[in-house]
């Protein structure tokens, strides 16, 4: 998982996910669900990033599924160093949020000053 917030990268393995998986197979999706929230809803919220993107192996059915659940956005993944890999991204409509015409992006880009913070 890479959020990007500023200048920040996180790049993390989520262990949790990991865990879940391996203690509690029975509800490992709800609980791998709900930690996965909890993570997007951290970067989102507190970290202010702009979206998400991860990156899994094309075989991985799980995880893509997962992604399409926390409604990521699935698409091949074109880099030469991952062959069959898919990318999942996911945009956070808080600071933008998604109009047909792009209004609502616009109209935060305009308001907004170069450290996200509103202008006066």
């Amino acid at each position: 998982l890479h959020a990007r917030s500023g200048r920040r990268v996180l790049s993390t393995e989520c262990s949790l996910c990991l865990t879940c998986t391996t203690v509690c197979p029975r509800d490992a999706l709800k609980v791998t669900l709900e930690a996965c929230r909890a993570v997007t809803d951290y970067a989102f919220r507190e970290m202010k990033t702009g979206r998400l993107i991860n990156a899994v192996d094309g075989n991985n059915k799980p995880s893509i599924d997962l992604m399409s659940r926390l409604g990521f956005s699935i698409q091949p993944n074109l880099s030469p160093a991952y062959p069959g890999g898919v990318v999942g991204v996911l945009k956070n409509t808080l600071l933008t949020p998604v109009t047909p015409d792009g209004a609502a992006l616009r109209a935060t880009s305009l308001a907004l000053g170069s450290r996200g913070k509103p202008l006066p």
